[in-house]
């Protein structure tokens, strides 16, 4: 015997002949999604091959398949992407429904004397009809992940071979047995039960986290499919670096018996990627995060994001991240702005090319001087994802934050043409900036110059009042 093709393990009882034993639908949902979607674009791309194979006997009759797509249909209406999808019992009772459906449309053609090659062939021809396996695709994305630190801390360097600090994979923090074990990534259906599911903390008057849960978007968003697929932030190495030297620093301020805090601005922070790794690279409680964005559809999973985490608690002396829904620009022009969306990869400017439909959705527009006017002290760390369009715009609107010298370190992306005009624009208030790779580091000549003419080598007083 040959070993059996996914389809025939799919369809087919064992005694048919494929070889293999057959394998449950919920069970490949839950462990192995994708394979569905797999299955769905073969089944595109052999769509002319199909036409040319004689239908199976009792091929045509699609009355066991409809009901429970129908079903499956209503319940993917629900709601939005961007909302929770049905629970793990309800996606298992939908599947096994599904799957008695499909094989009882194969017992209904091979009792008519079909074969295995004409069955395989009639059910991607009613796949071709229904879209079949990219409905159940759909149905087990999760909608959440949890997350094991440091695994989920990509930030490799470009030639991709080491870690983006190779000290960090061996820190004794990861290897404290408070942490416990727990599969990475575990992938979560439906509103995760309980909270912090990522907020187990190891270690003595340091704490740092463990893992962390994210919410992701039950679509083919960009963010959360490479989430989803690979089990890491998409957050740069860039950022990452930066985070990490903060967080020695904190632990540092902690160890000579202070209570510092990291004022942590992101901006086009998308599902919070680097929001979210500040929350584990940062020692627990010192973490003060502000995140923004301008996509209506990923702040209210960033908030969730945020409570898994308990990183929206009340309670005294804990990290805490705030998500904020605004276009932040240069502060001219109206108070409400209209963005484009892709429902792909989220806001995109107007010069952008387009290969999707996009829809148009109307935000708070403003500036990060008004934004941040009532923060306390300074921010130590601002990071500007920009895709090259935003940037410049951004900067301009923070013209008395860079004024006053109060961003000690800024990573922003470079714009398409290059990064001459972020530069100058920081120069003319003082700011000595390079560039790294994609990005464009800063500080403030001062803050530079305390530390022997190194960028965004910050350090942290000891005490809340000193910053």
């Amino acid at each position: 015997r040959t070993a059996a093709s996914p389809l025939e393990v799919l369809l087919l009882p064992a005694e048919f002949g494929n070889g293999d034993a057959a394998v449950a639908w919920d069970e490949v949902g839950a462990a192995a999604w994708s394979l569905f979607s797999l299955i769905s674009r073969f089944r595109r791309a052999a769509a002319a091959l199909l036409l040319q194979r004689p239908s199976a006997p009792g091929g045509e009759d699609f009355a066991p398949l409809e009901a429970p797509l129908r079903h499956i249909a209503d319940v993917l209406a629900r709601g939005r992407p961007f909302e929770h999808g049905p629970r793990w019992a309800e996606k298992v009772d939908l599947t096994r429904s599904m799957e008695g459906g499909a094989r009882s449309w194969v017992a209904a053609a091979r009792a008519k004397g079909a074969q295995s090659s004409g069955i395989v062939a009639a059910f991607l021809r009613a796949d071709q009809r229904f879209d079949i396996f990219s409905e159940m695709h759909r149905l087990w994305l999760p909608d959440a992940i949890l997350l094991r630190l440091p695994e989920a801390f990509h930030g490799f360097d470009d030639d991709g071979r080491r870690p983006f600090v190779p000290e960090l994979l061996g820190e004794e923090r990861w290897q404290d047995p408070g942490c416990g074990r727990f599969r990475h990534p575990h992938r979560l259906h439906g509103l995760p039960r309980g909270q912090a599911l990522g907020a187990r903390l190891a270690g003595g008057r340091q704490r740092w986290r463990c893992g962390i849960a994210m919410r992701l978007m039950r679509s083919d968003h960009l963010i959360s499919a490479k989430v989803r697929s690979f089990g890491q932030l998409d957050c740069s190495a860039e950022v990452l670096k930066v985070l990490w030297r903060l967080g020695h620093a904190a632990a540092a301020a902690l160890v000579r018996g202070g209570a510092p805090v990291v004022r942590y601005v992101d901006v086009g922070t998308s599902l919070g990627d680097c929001a979210l790794a500040a929350s584990g690279l940062l020692p627990w409680g010192t973490l003060r995060g502000v995140a923004l964005d301008a996509d209506p559809r990923i702040i209210p999973l960033l908030r969730e994001s945020a409570a898994l985490n308990g990183l929206m608690s009340n309670e005294a002396n804990a990290s805490s991240l705030e998500a904020r829904l605004m276009l932040v620009s240069d502060g001219s022009g109206e108070k409400q702005a209209t963005v484009s969306l892709d429902e792909h990869i989220g806001v995109v400017a107007d010069g952008h090319e387009r290969e999707r439909p996009v829809s148009i959705v109307k935000v708070r527009r403003g500036s990060l001087d008004d934004e941040l006017s009532s923060l306390p002290g300074d921010v130590h760390f601002l990071s500007i994802h920009g895709n090259g369009f935003f940037e410049l715009s951004v900067l301009r609107g923070a013209r008395a934050l860079l004024a006053a010298g109060r961003i000690r370190c800024l990573l922003v992306t470079c714009p398409v043409e290059d990064c001459a005009p972020l530069r100058e624009l920081l120069s003319g208030f003082g700011y000595v900036a390079e560039e790294r790779l994609d990005w464009l580091a800063a500080s403030p000549g001062g803050v530079a110059e305390a530390a022997g003419g190194k960028i965004c080598e910050v350090d942290l007083p000891t005490a809340h009042n000193d910053l």
